[in-house]
């Protein structure tokens, strides 16, 4: 059986959008459970009137706001099926998803702890079984490929032999508390297959997580793998802290863009942290002088200089600079 879990927060119309998707897919098979991570207006009254009389779709309202990462480990902790899916409020369900899910479960080979679908930031070129190594050194492993891992909502994980979730929750300043449970599981000698299909499209809503927050906190996620060869260290190590980096003018400008709605102390906070980790990354030397020297114009206060510099650049430049700061 599968729970399909939705962590969310403050997002009421996405979340009904999502019910009127799955209602007309529920079966013996599935059940829907909602984690309301304290939002201003209690999800179950924005969709009470599409789940009244319907036992398989229950709310959990949280008492306090305790952070999107502590939500989605809400998910794991609530869920008591042998699957789980836990489906960001934003990503559209496919009509068929759940009857394709159902299906590839059937089809998964006893040791299979994770579906990966295809997703809007990566096509799997065919269908594959993959052990953690095989996983890792993958020919296709790059940006696109690892930030499908990262999408909540393309994965589809197995619980039902889940005896204990603290690596997950030492890890759960990751940002990403999903993929370390995934990868306890392949490290305990799960395989994780890769399906072309999809499940899940984008929609159009506000970004509930930050650049920068996640590029200097995924650096904390390979801690979960202890006693694990060197070889297979190496590689988790590589995929958390190599494979997902941006740009030093990324960061100086997602830094400015921060600065306006936020504690500049905690923007400084962060900044640092990410200068420092350019230190050790493979990246090398002149990325850390990058990182540095722009580091060096924020803390100047250059930054309240951005827009006169882009409309003195010219009106492409301002214009891009204002979609910038206005996009979520």
């Amino acid at each position: 059986m599968l729970t399909i879990c939705i962590p969310t927060y403050n997002r009421p119309d996405k979340v009904r959008q999502r019910i009127i998707e799955l209602l007309p897919q529920l079966s013996e098979f599935v059940k829907i459970l909602i984690i309301d991570n304290a939002s201003v207006e209690p999800v179950v009254d924005i969709i009470e009137d599409l789940i009244t009389g319907i036992d398989k779709v229950k709310v959990v309202r949280n008492k306090y706001n305790i952070g999107m990462s502590a939500n989605i480990a809400r998910c794991i902790e609530y869920a008591d099926t042998d699957w789980l899916w836990i489906l960001g409020d934003d990503d559209l369900v496919t009509s068929s998803a759940i009857d394709r899910i159902k299906a590839d479960i059937a089809a998964a080979d006893e040791d299979v702890c994770c579906l990966k679908y295809s997703s809007y930031c990566n096509e799997n070129s065919h269908d594959e079984v993959l052990n953690i190594k095989e996983f890792l050194s993958h020919k296709a492993m790059g940006f696109d490929y690892v930030s499908n891992i990262f999408l909540i909502s393309s994965s589809i994980i197995k619980i039902k032999n889940i005896s204990a979730l603290d690596k997950m929750m030492d890890t759960i300043n990751s940002m990403v508390p999903h993929v370390v449970l995934i990868f306890q599981l392949l490290i305990n000698g799960g395989r994780i297959s890769f399906i072309k299909n999809k499940i899940v499209e984008k929609t159009d809503s506000d970004i509930s997580w930050s650049i920068m927050q996640l590029e200097f906190n995924l650096k904390l996620a390979p801690q979960f793998a202890t006693n694990v060869d060197n070889e297979t260290f190496r590689l988790v190590k590589n995929f958390f802290c190599n494979h997902i980096t941006f740009s030093p003018a990324s960061i100086f400008l997602r830094a400015h863009k921060m600065s306006k709605s936020k504690s500049r102390e905690y923007i400084c906070y962060l900044y640092s942290g990410i200068v420092l980790q350019s230190f050790f990354s493979k990246y090398g030397f002149l990325k850390f002088v990058s990182h540095a020297f722009l580091y060096f114009l924020f803390q100047l206060r250059v930054d309240k200089f951005l827009p006169i510099c882009f409309r003195l650049a010219g009106m492409r430049f301002h214009l891009k600079y204002n979609k910038f700061m206005t996009e979520n």
